[in-house]
């Protein structure tokens, strides 16, 4: 156990620099020490007199680390609290200091925050997404996969929230019909489910996209996904193929775990999107059933389905009135519920880095919402 513990902190925001970037940010930081042992007669007569000392120490120390913090290379707002620590772990142990520091807050300035996330943050980001896939593209060149005739491609979707109930699904599925028809199925698992037949052309860009992505290898691949802890959507890409004609299953099933949707394969999640919803716009609509939950919802009594058109305009004048939220599905919404999957509008806000968070900062990068 260590003899005392100290929390420290910046009373005012302290300025630094991020290396190849001009802009003076500031920054407050928060944290405790752990000290074990310590020149007691450096930092005072009793032990109030002690305790300040080392608060102060540790204010001193973060101001002159932050000075220099250019030259380091390394995002202070994302990434930045285990190389902080690790200084101000030096710093103690230079003043003869025996104990480690925990660095709890990082937070900007509020004037620097919108800046800092597009100077800074954003281009991070980017960068991180860059790597990631030139290292996905380099590992499929070394692997092969070889399938039949693709039979099935379904992109199944799950909402995960923090109270029972608040829980979704929406299965969107192509199938290649022995008899030469492409249908399109969209199931968003409540009741409403829609048909459609669409064009051998889409069909093959679909087709066309999972072989050019090598998606049945990457599937194969040790991949780490994203992990998110509250409120989120994840994602399965499920390919069926025939692989009778060259000497194996029928039906042999890969499944690509996406993890939470959006964020480990982004690309590849995106182009399935505009694909499928290319499929629905231009496809031939063959069946369409609607739930009781879904009528009520957007105003139409069941056995009435005449008041169809005016329930719907009483629905989107009502979401007229509310906020706009983007669904993880890619769908702009007003109302409570995605009109496209079916999933509840979050309780919070979803940053540019890719974290849910509730307050009114990023709990990653510090932005404000």
């Amino acid at each position: 156990m260590p003899e005392i513990i100290v929390g420290f902190g910046t009373l005012n925001p302290v300025r630094f620099k991020e290396k190849g970037c001009d802009t003076e940010f500031s920054a407050r930081i928060a944290g405790s020490f752990y000290i074990e042992d310590y020149p007691v007669e450096a930092f005072g007569q009793t032990d109030e007199e002690r305790k300040a000392g080392l608060k102060r120490f540790g204010e001193q120390a973060i101001t002159e680390i932050l000075g220099k913090w250019d030259e380091f290379g390394i995002a202070l707002a994302s990434e930045g609290s285990a190389k902080l620590e690790s200084l101000l772990n030096e710093a103690l142990k230079a003043n003869g200091i025996s104990g480690r520091a925990e660095v709890r807050n990082i937070i900007l300035a509020d004037e620097v925050s919108e800046l800092y996330q597009k100077q800074i943050t954003e281009p991070l980001i980017e960068a991180r997404k860059q790597k990631r896939t030139e290292e996905l593209e380099q590992k499929l060149q070394s692997v092969e996969e070889l399938h039949g005739v693709l039979r099935e491609f379904c992109y199944n979707t799950s909402t995960h929230g923090m109270m029972a109930g608040s829980g979704s699904v929406y299965h969107r599925k192509i199938e290649w019909k022995d008899d030469g028809m492409v249908v399109y199925t969209s199931d968003r698992g409540n009741g409403d489910k829609s048909v459609y037949r669409i064009s051998p052309e889409t069909a093959k860009k679909v087709s066309d996209f999972v072989s050019e992505q090598k998606l049945a290898a990457l599937a194969k691949l040790d991949i780490k996904t994203a992990q998110v802890f509250d409120h989120f959507t994840s994602a399965v890409i499920v390919m069926t193929f025939d692989d009778s004609s060259i000497g194996g299953d029928a039906e042999h099933m890969i499944c690509l775990d996406c993890g939470a949707s959006g964020m480990t394969f982004e690309k590849i999640e995106k182009t399935v999107q505009e694909l499928l919803e290319e499929c629905k716009k231009t496809g031939e609509l063959i069946s369409s059933d609607i739930s009781r939950e879904m009528a009520e919802r957007i105003g139409i009594l069941p056995g009435f389905m005449g008041n169809a058109m005016m329930g719907m305009g009483m629905y989107m004048a009502a979401a007229s009135e509310n906020e706009k939220w983007i669904c993880s599905c890619g769908r702009e919404n007003f109302s409570k519920f995605c009109t496209d999957c079916g999933s509840p509008k979050p309780d919070g806000w979803m940053c540019a880095c890719g974290t849910f968070n509730k307050g009114n900062f990023c709990t990653e990068c510090g932005k404000r919402k």
